[in-house]
């Protein structure tokens, strides 16, 4: 029996652009620290039977909020799934308001009532956590668009899984933020099926949409950062790389499995 021969293709991923000055990566560090260690803890402790929330981790996928959070300097709208403890401990490193939450108490986000799926504190940036899956998504797109309208210079930022890619809320989103280009990203957290997603629709949808998008290398939160502060300055100025209709108000869009 005769074996067909394989072919090996080797491909070097750079994993940044440019480094990063060492404060940014240890803060880079602690933030993903933070975030692991945090749900360590819960899967730890909720046996106990004291945490009375359903709870969804995000092990694994830490790097993409992180980054996209580190990237935009406090300028951000977060908008997160029910996969929120990673994005909302990213954008506000409220450790406190977050355990109150998930214990049920009223010095939580929510007054307790909330629970993991639904944290949330616009104060800090962190606007909404939905149980609903892609739900948050056209919220985010219309946060994007009153920045637009008022002039704040704030990102809005969605996160979600694979499984809003493939809801009609999604492409409707998507749609809707190219005709009206607010400043807005769009953040997959999913390694396997998004990245499927990215590489054959995203790269096909922004000639189409005219949305320009960038694809992070996996598991790497200083490429996160570094892609999603330069995303983002070029939707605020209007200098991104895909041509517009309008390249005043170019929307910026960014990828990441």
């Amino acid at each position: 029996m005769v074996r067909p021969t394989l072919k090996t293709t080797t491909v070097t991923m750079i994993l940044a652009r440019e480094p990063l000055p060492k404060t940014t990566a240890i803060q880079l560090f602690k933030s993903l620290f933070l975030a692991r260690r945090s749900e360590e803890y819960i899967v730890k402790h909720y046996p106990e039977n004291q945490m009375r929330t359903p709870m969804h981790m995000s092990m694994g996928q830490e790097f993409v909020p992180v980054g996209v959070c580190a990237g935009l300097d406090g300028k951000a709208d977060v908008f997160a799934s029910y996969r929120s403890h990673a994005a909302f401990l990213a954008q506000t490193h409220d450790t406190d308001r977050f355990f109150s939450e998930l214990y049920g108490r009223t010095s939580g986000t929510g007054e307790g009532k909330g629970g993991s799926m639904h944290l949330a504190a616009p104060d800090q940036g962190h606007m909404l956590s939905s149980g609903v899956v892609a739900t948050q998504i056209p919220v985010a797109v219309g946060a994007a668009f009153a920045n637009l309208r008022l002039g704040t210079g704030r990102t809005a930022v969605a996160f979600f899984g694979d499984g809003a890619a493939d809801a009609g809320v999604f492409w409707e989103s998507i749609n809707s933020a190219a005709l009206f280009r607010p400043s807005s990203l769009s953040a997959p957290t999913r390694t396997r099926t998004t990245a499927a997603m990215s590489r054959a629709f995203i790269p096909w949808r922004r000639k189409r949409l005219r949305r320009p998008t960038a694809t992070v290398a996996r598991h790497s939160s200083t490429s996160s950062a570094a892609d999603t502060s330069s995303m983002s300055a070029s939707a605020r100025t209007g200098t991104g790389d895909i041509a517009t209709r309008r390249p005043s108000s170019a929307t910026g869009s960014v990828a990441m499995p």
